[in-house]
């Protein structure tokens, strides 16, 4: 049987600290992961944030590849426009030189046909014409002039043809300079144009890239704003962990708290509960002799009470049922609770026989007064006293001092009326 009582007993200290320990794991272990899932979206943001930063990097030496080549086309598109022009230019210097080539071709031609008939007539008339001149000459000397103006002509004839063909030649190699300056051009033309090319389409070629570039850009920081998002999101929920985590310890400190509060409590009240136990117990004997003195009216009081603190007449607690102000639950108050300064005089309500003074856990210094005809009044909590037992009093006699010992919260007076051994209202007997 003890055994079966064991094992139900550590049955439900196990489930005890289940149920304590589990919610705290669970708790912990959210908020532990909502910190890891923070810190790994944080990396995330950190390497989305550097790939933006490496994108912005790489755009920015691409536009600036793009200026530089912008700068060469331009450059080739000036240099084009020159090498066209010149080109141009030469191309017109040709034809200049191809029209004077024509004209000296024909000079030279015509020249060429008028010595040939000279040449011709010459040879047509033969040797015979230089003895005809001879004799048809008056003299030698006119003969001389004749054969004289005949070389000449030949001589003329000669030169001039050889000036023709001179300035053919220097025409036809003027032509050939300008062929070859013109093929030098528009072969500097195509090398140019190509270059051009090459330039454009490397041009287009990066601005393909620098498209990409920024599209990627723009995918970046679309996730990077996820990734703020995901993180704010994380943020708050771990805030969130964090507060009710934090109002998980303020509870689990104020259960504890208030657990051993109310063991202090129930402790205090078993200590008073006996302390009261044994007080009234004695004032068992009290009572009966209280009842016997009261019958006897050794004493007799007018049965008109006075105020039993005549400086202080402030109640703080009523006659009858009410929530105790240290055990919390709800207790019959025998009598009435005046709130009094430490010291204050306490009175004989009437004239009477102190017939019980001592101390209680729960009255604390009491002192009870017997005024005959079964009605005895009690005096709770004082300091000290200034009657004793079996002393004849006389109403408005001061008997104690106002304190708070025993059961109590404060300096204060509890004044008690007793009628035939039982409770009665005190305010139905004070003045």
């Amino acid at each position: 049987m003890k055994k079966h009582n064991k094992r139900g007993i550590l049955i439900i200290l196990v489930v005890i600290m289940v149920v304590g320990v589990f919610p705290f794991s669970i708790a912990a272990n959210e908020l532990d992961s909502a910190k890891q899932e923070k810190t790994a979206l944080e990396q995330k943001k950190k390497d989305i944030d550097n790939k933006i930063a490496a994108l912005e990097s790489e755009k920015t030496d691409i536009v600036n590849y793009i200026e530089k080549l912008d700068i060469q086309l331009n450059e080739l598109t000036e240099q084009m426009n020159i090498l066209t022009a010149d080109i141009e230019e030469a191309q017109a210097d040709l034809v200049v030189t191809q029209k004077e080539l024509g004209k000296a071709k024909a000079h030279e031609e015509k020249q060429y046909e008028s010595m040939k008939k000279r040449i011709q007539y010459i040879y047509e008339n033969g040797e015979s014409s230089y003895l005809e001149i001879l004799i048809e000459s008056k003299d030698i000397s006119e003969f001389l002039n004749q054969v004289e103006i005949r070389s000449k002509i030949t001589e003329y004839d000669n030169n001039l043809l050889d000036e023709y063909n001179k300035i053919t030649q220097k025409v036809i190699q003027k032509e050939e300079e300008l062929e070859e300056k013109l093929a030098s051009l528009n072969l500097m033309q195509e090398e140019l144009s190509y270059e051009q090319e090459a330039v454009e389409t490397l041009v287009q070629a990066k601005a393909v890239e620098l498209a990409k570039h920024e599209e990627q850009i723009v995918a970046s920081e679309n996730v990077a704003k996820e990734y703020e998002a995901e993180l704010e999101a994380k943020l708050a929920e771990i805030e969130h962990l964090e507060e009710a985590e934090r109002k998980r310890q303020e509870e689990e400190l104020r259960r504890k708290q208030e657990e051993e509060r109310k063991r202090k409590e129930a402790a205090e009240r078993k200590r008073l509960e006996e302390a009261r136990i044994k007080a009234e117990a004695e004032a068992g004997n009290n009572n009966s002799s209280e009842s016997s003195n009261a019958s006897s009216g050794n004493h007799t009081g007018t049965g008109v009470f006075t105020w039993p603190t005549p400086s202080s007449r402030r109640i703080t607690s009523y006659f009858g049922w009410r929530i105790h102000p240290i055990y919390g639950d709800n207790r019959f108050h025998s009598g009435i609770d005046v709130g009094a300064p430490y010291g204050t005089h306490i009175v004989a309500a009437d004239a009477g026989t102190v017939v019980a003074r001592g101390y209680s856990g729960s009255a604390g210094n009491y002192i009870h007064v017997n005024h005959g005809n079964g009605i005895v009044t009690r005096y709770y909590h004082c300091s000290s006293f200034v009657a004793s037992t079996g002393d004849n009093v006389q109403k408005g006699q001061v008997i104690a001092y106002v304190g708070s010992t025993g059961a109590s919260t404060g300096p204060h007076l509890h004044f008690e009326v007793r009628v035939n051994g039982v409770a009665t209202n005190p305010l139905g007997y004070v003045n």
